[in-house]
């Protein structure tokens, strides 16, 4: 979910246009676009996981491609259980590795410590998102410390003043909107979605320059450092308000009375604005589908299980016997994109948030891509199967597909109810 951005007034969502079509056209639309629904065809495409082919790799190296992919093999267990304090002082610190690196790369700027400076970007911008994706969030749900109320607010608290996200109390609600009416006009994502220009019916190519360009406007990105400030002045207790000021002020005097105000902007204001807002919209598209087609007599729940899907990274590894080695050697040269992909987009246990909606209060947040494989194999057999997707391209793909399954003229948010034996006849 988007911690970053809010939408307080109505009028920041442009209006859809009004449709001339006919309503009879704009249903047989809808039914043969959702004749294309993206969930069957990504469990096809993935029928032989790609996961289950790294198990032929040694011993020792499954551990990491199990971190590197976000999923675990069927019987392989974590090396230790990391609690709540851990998980919060591991983020912390990796925070501060981030702009110390970011920080050594400005001071000492060789050849050398140039590279520093993205690599220290990486490691900030992943704390940052650890802090609102998983800690903040969790707070949210009261499950950051659940036997310590205090605590568990004043950690997410904490963690939101870091990052410059929403306060807590501003955040929590919107939260339970979001889970309760995916996807519908009052989700903030939805709205932020809208904000962006994202409307239903064109074309994948143009949802991708679309994206592309509002990575790069600085429009974007000036209107959502100011929505960002003006969220933590104006929300939350005055304790939290004024730590907020006091925190940020005292950075500032700091940077400016060692002399290295540069330094500042490089090492931190540039990955927690430009950088984490970026990553951001990313995420956001590849978080959930946002559309509501519905079948007659579907669940709620199962169409909002087919919303969402686990989010993997890597690629079969090839066969060494009847695979050539250039397959094997482009497996290998995509484990450093994917590793960044890792660190920095699907962080933390983000790669499972498709379990988190299911089993919104699970306590075992902390191991929660061993906990979705689990749950995935105990399914219930009148639940919806887990699906996955593996890429982030692959999964703004996706996204962006539905969108387009989408008929031009409606709004995302917008619930479409369609009879699923019909639809199979139009398909047919």
């Amino acid at each position: 979910m988007n911690h970053f951005v809010t939408l307080d007034d109505p009028r920041d969502v442009p209006a859809s246009p009004t449709p001339d079509a006919d309503p009879r056209e704009t249903r047989d639309e809808v039914r043969r676009s959702a004749s294309d629904d993206i969930s069957p065809s990504l469990e096809q495409a993935h029928s032989t996981c790609p996961r289950q082919s790294m198990s032929d790799l040694p011993a020792w190296m499954q551990p990491f491609l199990t971190w590197m992919t976000g999923k675990p093999l069927p019987d392989q267990q974590p090396w230790f259980a990391i609690g709540p304090v851990l998980y919060v002082t591991w983020t912390l610190l990796q925070f501060a590795t981030g702009v110390a690196l970011s920080a050594i790369g400005m001071l000492f700027p060789s050849h050398a410590g140039l590279l520093l400076i993205p690599a220290g970007w990486m490691l900030t911008i992943a704390a940052a998102r650890t802090m609102t994706d998983t800690l903040l969030h969790q707070a949210a749900h009261n499950q950051l410390f659940p036997r310590h109320p205090r605590w568990n607010n004043a950690i997410g608290d904490l963690c939101s003043i870091g990052a410059i996200a929403r306060a807590l109390c501003k955040y929590r609600p919107e939260h339970v909107v979001h889970h309760s009416r995916l996807a519908e006009t009052v989700d903030q994502d939805i709205r932020f979605l809208l904000s962006l220009g994202f409307v239903p019916g064109r074309s994948i190519a143009w949802y991708w320059c679309r994206m592309v360009l509002q990575l790069i406007s600085p429009s974007f990105h000036g209107r959502a450092i100011c929505q960002r400030l003006n969220a933590n002045l104006t929300s939350g207790g005055w304790c939290r308000r004024v730590v907020f000021v006091l925190t940020w002020s005292m950075a500032v005097v700091v940077a400016i009375g060692s002399a290295a105000p540069a330094t500042f902007v490089v090492a931190l204001l540039f990955p927690l604005t430009v950088g984490v807002q970026a990553v951001n919209l990313i995420y956001v598209l590849t978080e959930h589908r946002w559309v509501r087609i519905r079948y007659v007599g579907e669940s709620c729940r199962v169409m909002l299980c087919r919303m969402t899907s686990g989010r993997f990274l890597g690629a079969a590894y090839p066969n060494r016997s009847s695979d050539g080695w250039w397959k094997w050697l482009r497996w290998w040269l995509c484990v450093p994109l994917w590793i960044s992909q890792r660190i920095v987009i699907w962080a933390a246990d983000t790669v499972a948030h498709d379990d988190h909606h299911r089993h919104p209060l699970s306590t075992n947040w902390t191991l929660a891509i061993y906990e979705r494989r689990d749950h995935a194999a105990t399914i219930g057999a009148h639940d919806p199967p887990y699906t996955e997707i593996w890429g982030v391209c692959n999964a703004i793909n996706a996204t962006f597909a539905s969108f387009a399954a989408f008929p031009a003229g409606s709004k995302l948010g917008d619930a479409v109810v369609i009879d699923q034996q019909e639809n199979e006849e139009v398909s047919a």
